[in-house]
């Protein structure tokens, strides 16, 4: 459902304060506005650059009647503000759950219910028979090699 023909660069940001959804279309800074064409319906905005469809699947439905298009003009950046189609969306206060009563409270070990208490971490154990050694050989570099003597190179006759 996403086209970018033209290959612009964009940026889709929802303004949770305003209750707006934003694109962001990096439209060439030269170009003629009568040369973009822009269509926004509930679910999907497309704007037509030069013959070219660049096309975005909303996040939310939004309102097409209330939608604004505005091109920057020291950027040439295209703006669609779009508003939501729904109510505002308000973060709802976390309600604490009450403490569980203890004949609904899940029958475990003590050993569970002792390392919860105490948060420890629960480790793994290994099988010391599965255990692998790895040998490693460490040779020293050729620069720290010592060079051998003179006298016991040998000289081979051509």
């Amino acid at each position: 459902m996403n086209v970018n023909e033209p290959k612009l660069d964009f940026s889709l940001t929802e303004d949770e304060v305003n209750n707006t959804i934003i694109l962001n279309l990096e439209v060439y800074r030269h170009m003629d506005s009568s040369l973009i064409d822009v269509d926004i319906q509930t679910t999907y905005a497309r704007v037509n650059v030069k013959g070219k469809i660049f096309q975005m699947l909303l996040p939310a439905e939004v309102k097409p009647d209330s939608s604004t298009a505005l091109r920057s003009q020291t950027s040439g950046h295209l703006v669609l503000n779009m508003p939501r189609a729904e109510g505002e969306i308000k973060v709802t206060k976390k309600v604490p759950r009450p403490p569980i009563a203890p004949q609904q409270k899940r029958i475990g070990s003590q050993e569970d219910d002792r390392r919860k208490l105490n948060k420890v971490p629960e480790r793994l154990e290994v099988d010391p028979s599965k255990h692998t050694v790895v040998d490693l050989n460490i040779v020293r570099s050729l620069k720290q090699q010592e060079a051998p003597p003179p006298e016991a190179e040998k000289t081979l006759p051509f």
